[in-house]
């Protein structure tokens, strides 16, 4: 599947596009370029006049203390969007490093704006796709302060597996992450050796088995259950406003929204 089409995959979850809605999203995705791992996209406190799509690739949002110190805040995968808040704000809050070699589409924030202007429902896609970054956010957190290291870790490879599924890279549990064990220490503040261990302790259980980069899920309902896994924000059609989101607006629609 190429990566344009796992980017409509993905949007896909949220709303079925238009042909002109396609149309857009396509000239949207035009402007390509390759990228070699390890290569810095955003650098956290600098200026980035345009956003990105993930179309190939791995990469990761993160911040760091000036020690060096890094806080991994999430995994960018394909079909995610990089850095839509350059529309908002001066400079970058977080960076964005590649895992892997990575396509991604460049675009403007003229771009967005033309989007909020001629294609509302889109708009309220790519409002969606923020949300999820949000959700993302707040399920590290509550893994951060609250859950142990087994349950850190399950959550995050269920969270990731469910989201290659939606974007069509996963199925019957098995799947490649090219996350070393400090990547993951970063994203579950947690050691490189508590990782290693904690490894163990799932392959234990029979709930989930790393080999290098290959992750298999042996028991998904098993590991969901144990780790209160809630996906619900990950990616479905809700009902709520739906006649909003499959159908062109009207003049009632716009009357007294509020």
């Amino acid at each position: 599947m190429a990566g344009e089409e796992r980017f409509f995959q993905k949007l896909n979850a949220f709303l079925e596009p238009s042909p002109k809605e396609l149309a857009f999203l396509t000239q949207l995705l035009k402007r390509q370029r390759q990228c070699a791992a390890n290569e810095t996209l955003l650098v956290q406190g600098e200026s980035h006049p345009a956003s990105f799509v993930l179309l190939d690739g791995w990469a990761v949002r993160h911040k760091a203390l000036a020690s060096g110190r890094r806080q991994i805040l999430n995994v960018i995968l394909p079909g995610d969007f990089i850095g839509l808040e350059a529309h908002v704000i001066a400079q970058a809050p977080a960076s964005a490093t590649t895992l892997t070699a990575c396509t991604l589409a460049e675009f403007r924030p003229a771009a967005t704006i033309r989007m909020l202007a001629e294609q509302p429902r889109l708009a309220a896609a790519v409002l969606w796709a923020t949300a999820r970054e949000e959700a993302f956010l707040g399920e590290r957190l509550l893994s951060l302060g609250r859950r142990p290291a087994i349950d850190r870790v399950g959550n995050f490879f269920v969270e990731i597996y469910h989201r290659l599924r939606l974007v069509g890279l996963a199925d019957g549990g098995t799947f490649v992450a090219p996350l070393n064990l400090d990547h993951i220490a970063d994203a579950l503040g947690l050691s490189m050796v508590h990782v290693s261990r904690t490894f163990g302790r799932l392959r234990h259980a029979k709930l989930l088995l790393r080999r290098g980069q290959s992750i298999s899920i042996l028991d998904l309902p098993a590991l969901e259950k144990r780790t209160e896994f809630d996906g619900l924000y990950l990616g479905r059609r809700i009902p709520v406003g739906e006649r909003y989101l499959r159908a062109p607006f009207s003049a009632d629609d716009l009357k007294d929204p509020f």
